[in-house]
């Protein structure tokens, strides 16, 4: 055991090494996503820059939201807060999010067409 295990501190690389590969899934995942939702419209480089703004609109604005949280209730709120966004970021993505596999190669369960 290494003093720092001892004294109580953690070592931030593995939460590093995580947030590494979890940015890369995300990063590759999401052209995907938006290519097989807009496959023959036309307009994937309009949905992909519409999503680039989103995502830098959100950016810039997280950090001042999360800013004001914490001037006014405290790390905590922020943190329950930040993660009552993700959940229902996470609902709206799986009640909204269409299936784009066509019909004819969907599958049941046990693999019978």
């Amino acid at each position: 055991m290494t003093s720092d295990q001892k004294s109580g501190r953690f070592h931030p690389i593995s939460l590093d090494a995580i947030n590494f590969l979890l940015a890369d899934v995300r990063a590759a995942a999401g052209p995907l996503v938006v290519a097989d939702i807009m496959w023959g419209t036309r307009r994937f480089n309009l949905a992909q820059g519409a999503i680039a703004t989103v995502q830098g609109i959100g950016a810039s604005l997280s950090g001042l939201a999360a800013g004001e949280i914490v001037d006014h209730f405290g790390y905590n709120a922020a943190f329950l807060t930040s993660g009552a966004a993700a959940f229902v970021a996470l609902i709206v993505f799986a009640i909204g999010m269409p299936e784009t596999r066509p019909a004819a190669t969907k599958t049941t369960a046990g693999g019978v067409r």
